[in-house]
Parts: structure tokens; sequence; C-alpha cells
């Protein structure tokens, strides 16, 4: 299978559900997927340096303000976390506003 380029843009506000699918296919043609999920064992210099390659794959395709929040993790697995925690306490303002514009709306207002 030759390699295929494919563009990945950079995470930026709202487009974290097309960038996670993207970086998730990325690392899975790179056999790097599982450090997504798992970190690697203390000792294990291969599975570290191997964590660290998955890291900067993602690392790559950040904008400044997502790579200064994933620049202080050692490991895929805790950036990727990190990265998804802030991107859903972003969409709990988004959520509500809609709650309460629904709210507003004669329609519900008088259930």
């Amino acid at each position: 299978m030759s390699d295929v380029k494919v563009a990945i843009p950079a995470l930026v506000e709202g487009n974290y559900p097309d960038w996670a699918w993207r970086i998730q296919d990325l690392l899975a043609t790179k056999k790097l997927a599982k450090w997504l999920s798992v970190a690697p064992a203390a000792d294990d210099e291969e599975q570290i340096a191997s964590s660290a390659q998955a890291l900067a794959y993602v690392r790559l395709h950040l904008s400044p303000r997502w790579l200064r929040k994933a620049a202080v993790f050692s490991t895929c697995v805790a950036a990727w976390d990190a990265l998804r925690t802030e991107h859903l306490a972003g969409l709990a303002p988004l959520v509500m506003n809609r709650v309460m514009d629904g709210l507003a709306h004669p329609k519900l207002r008088r259930c």
C-alpha cells in the first residue's frame, strides 16, 4: 500500500469531531492508534518512543491555542484526553444556551 497524502486541518474551535476522526485514522495507518487510549509502560523504552511518535502526530495537527494546552503532556493518551475534555467543556455553554433559547420559545412555554 502506498502512502496516501491527506490534509488534516489543525484543531480549532468547532472542528473537534472531524479532527478527532481524522487523527484516529492517521494513527491507525501508522499502527499507533492504541496510544490514544493506553499509556506506555514506564520501563519500556519502545512503548515510550511509540507513544511519543503518536503524540507528535497529534501535536502537528493542533492550532497554537490547542498546542499550548497539549504541550504539557508527555504521553499521547494524556494529551488526547485533555483535548477531548476541553472540547466537551466548551460544549456545555452552547448546550445550555440552546436549552435556554428553547425554553424562551413561546410554544415551549405552554408546556
